[in-house]
């Protein structure tokens, strides 16, 4: 049971880079996924993809958007997502600066997030 880190490659240029990360290969319904954004991501006015992710054929689903709202929202699930968590970005936030965004699941169910490790709420 060794763990398993995936690089998410990056679909649009407002984000750096992001990564999975899971403790056992052998459950891939606990883990963390991790968004790095560039500078200004949070000023776009168009929803953006942070992370659309199939592993393993299927067994593993995950996608984060990015709304210009100031909200993203998340879903999980195996073979289809099978849950799904809105959060909110506070308006105090600075909208130009790059930013760190963490997804914590465990079970298959979306347990948190962080903005640069503050938690955030969720609708």
């Amino acid at each position: 049971m060794s763990e398993l880190r995936i690089d998410i490659p990056s679909s649009a240029p407002e984000i750096e880079s992001s990564e999975l990360y899971f403790s056992s290969e052998d459950d891939m319904g606990t883990g963390t996924c991790t968004i790095f954004l560039a500078a200004r991501a949070l000023k776009s006015t168009e929803p953006i993809d942070l992370a659309r992710e199939m592993v393993n054929r299927g067994e593993f689903l995950l996608s984060v958007t990015l709304n210009p709202d100031r909200t993203f929202l998340v879903l999980i699930g195996a073979i289809q997502p099978s849950m799904e968590r809105t959060f909110v970005i506070p308006p105090y936030i600075n909208d130009a600066a790059p930013h760190t965004i963490q997804i914590i699941f465990a079970d298959w169910n979306i347990a948190s997030a962080t903005l640069d490790k503050q938690r955030l709420g969720a609708l």
